[in-house]
């Protein structure tokens, strides 16, 4: 009848789990994810059966192993000796093909944006292990190479293994240091594990790379010069993420804490001990308005076979804005030499289009942008650890850069940070590289 409607309500009644099937496994060994679909034999009600299916269908999707699952709860009258509130819930899973292949662009703060190629093969022997190929070329490279050639290769094979993963890489990677005049070849492997302890994420490796260092042109400064040449490091390296916002690229609400230790010398020619944090904390009022206040630091100690690929370099569109990209602090001719400790803060206000503010939230791809004010202070200087406490604070309070400014800030496709922004540099000294004006970042961390 024309204009009327049925509405159906579902009772939450009291049933009993009989049985829970997966239909669909071709490849996956079914002991795999048994331990998925468990919480299901839990429930006694309807509702409780149908939230459970929910959330052991998102768990299934997790493991990066299907293309769709679908959940289908029924009676179970076709059974003999079932009981009459007896259920059975079967999830119908489609697993994704052998090799998935992809080809992208991939963006860093330190590096120019570079296309990769990709294969994967997910779920190669039954129980979610991966082996990822990739090849790839850096965009505006000046090793010559033609566009399309690849310069950098990679071979990563992952296995999970009940909470945590273990992962064995080889690669080869060629990078362009501009801001110093050389170039690096690296190659080598790494081996590491990753699990979650109480919620943080934990990562566990050992790096052994083979470092080629050669000069980019013939102005490279001779401090520069001296350290290219071939070099072997393998380290120790650990590390510790309490991820608590709610978007990685711009958050309103939470907290970043991580912490990264290295040490090298296990073997090799390089010798250091290395510690950097990074701490992040965002708070939002009226849902609209978001303070976030954040700062990363370092500090190296090393004693043998240290070069300029191994200190940290500050500035950059996206840590100390006004300044360009690892262009402050102790410079030969042209080029920096980087340091040995550095320290990076920021403040940023961050709000809704102005022409936006009244539909922010609804679901607009406008959402992604947001006007920003910012101040940003740092330092790059080096740590002597045969001098006092307060010698070592008065070379990281010296010469402090500062600068602040305004800007426009896009969320891209939840991978990466695009920014304009009007940098004012308050503080410097000669030898830094400022931006006063107009600066463009593309980025996936920012300070």
């Amino acid at each position: 009848m024309a204009g009327s409607s049925k509405e159906i309500v579902l009772d939450n009644k009291d049933i009993e789990i009989v049985k829970v099937h997966i239909s669909g496994l071709v490849k996956t060994k079914s002991d795999y994810v048994l331990d998925d679909i468990k919480p299901v034999f839990g429930s006694k009600t309807f509702l409780d059966a149908y939230q459970q299916s929910l959330f052991c269908r998102e768990k299934l999707m997790s493991r990066g192993i299907f293309k769709d699952v679908d959940v289908v709860i029924d009676t179970t009258d076709g059974y003999d000796n079932a009981p009459d509130n007896g259920v059975q819930v079967v999830f119908n899973v489609k697993e994704r093909n052998g090799v998935v292949g992809s080809i992208s662009t991939e963006m860093s703060n330190t590096e120019r944006p570079r296309w990769v190629a990709r294969l994967l093969s997910p779920n190669l022997f039954g129980r979610g292990e991966t082996l990822s190929t990739d090849i790839a070329h850096q965009l505006n490279s000046t090793t010559g190479n033609h566009l399309y050639q690849p310069t950098d290769f990679s071979a990563t094979f992952m296995k999970p293994m009940r909470g945590s993963s273990v992962k064995l890489r080889l690669l080869q990677e060629k990078q362009d240091c501009y801001w110093s005049s050389y170039g690096m070849t690296i190659r080598g492997g790494e081996v590491g594990v990753e699990g979650s302890v109480k919620g943080n994420t934990h990562r566990l490796s050992w790096v052994g790379h083979w470092r080629e260092l050669l000069c980019l042109n013939r102005n490279t400064a001779f401090d520069v010069r001296e350290q290219m040449g071939h070099s072997l490091k393998s380290s120790i390296i650990h590390s510790m993420t309490m991820d608590r916002v709610d978007d990685v690229i711009l958050p309103m609400r939470g907290g970043l804490v991580k912490m990264e230790e290295e040490v090298a010398g296990v073997g090799g020619d390089v010798s250091f001990i290395k510690e950097t944090m990074e701490a992040k904390v965002a708070a939002t009022i009226f849902d609209k308005i978001t303070f976030v206040a954040s700062m990363h630091c370092g500090v190296m100690v090393g004693w043998r076979g240290v070069s300029v690929c191994d200190k940290f370099f500050i500035g950059g569109p996206l840590t100390l804005r006004g300044f360009e990209l690892n262009s402050v602090g102790a410079r030969s001719g042209g080029d920096y030499l980087g340091s040995g400790a550095f320290w990076l803060s920021g403040l940023h206000i961050y709000t809704p289009l102005p022409f936006y503010w009244s539909r922010f939230g609804g679901g607009s791809w406008l959402d992604n942008f947001r006007t920003h004010a910012f101040v940003n202070g740092g330092n790059s200087f080096d740590v002597n650890i045969t001098e006092s406490a307060g010698a070592n604070f008065n070379a990281a309070t010296n010469n402090v850069r500062l600068s602040c400014g305004i800007g426009l800030v896009y969320k891209f496709m939840n991978s990466a940070r695009i920014e304009l922004n009007f940098c004012v540099p308050l503080r410097n000294v000669p030898t830094d590289k400022v931006v006063n004006g107009l600066q463009f970042g593309i980025g996936v961390t920012s300070v």
